[in-house]
């Protein structure tokens, strides 16, 4: 299955949605009471404010000039390899807090040498130990409390 798009109208559309939902985000996360005419929730809110801006203007520019707009073609069935890595992304995300931090990394590590087809069982090795010793050398070095079940 083949999708033609726009690619400044989406581009456009998606840095505009963007932009919103980082207007809805951050007021939860960042909680200031202080009185001070510039508050830590300035930066973020003008960054937002700027990537929805462009998103106007990739818009504005795809209606207003729509012959010079680039129409790129896109094969599902060949980004599937692309599609299915971000789902990965997304269920270590969503797992984080049920699994922790240990065992959720340690599957994505393995996920993603699976992925690229590595087959060279050091570096299986190596990526495990690498994981296993940032865990260590965050929570009981540093004190950095990360989510964990057992451990």
């Amino acid at each position: 299955m083949k999708i033609k798009l726009k690619s400044n109208m989406v581009s456009g559309i998606a840095a505009i949605v963007f932009a919103v939902a980082l207007f809805v985000i951050i007021p939860f996360q960042i909680v200031d009471i202080s009185n001070k005419l510039i508050k830590a929730d300035f930066l973020p809110k003008l960054m937002a404010g700027i990537i929805l801006i462009c998103g106007i203007c990739l818009i504005a520019k795809c209606l207003r000039h729509p012959e010079s707009e680039k129409v790129i073609e896109i094969d599902l069935m060949k980004e599937a390899r692309v599609i299915m890595y971000f789902a990965a992304l997304v269920l270590f995300v969503v797992l984080f807090t049920r699994i922790g931090f240990l065992l959720d990394s340690l599957w994505l590590a393995v996920f993603t040498l699976i992925f690229v087809k590595d087959k060279n069982p050091i570096h299986y090795a190596i990526t495990i130990a690498y994981v296993v010793i940032l865990f260590i050398v965050f929570k009981y070095a540093l004190s950095v409390p990360l989510p964990t079940i057992v451990l």
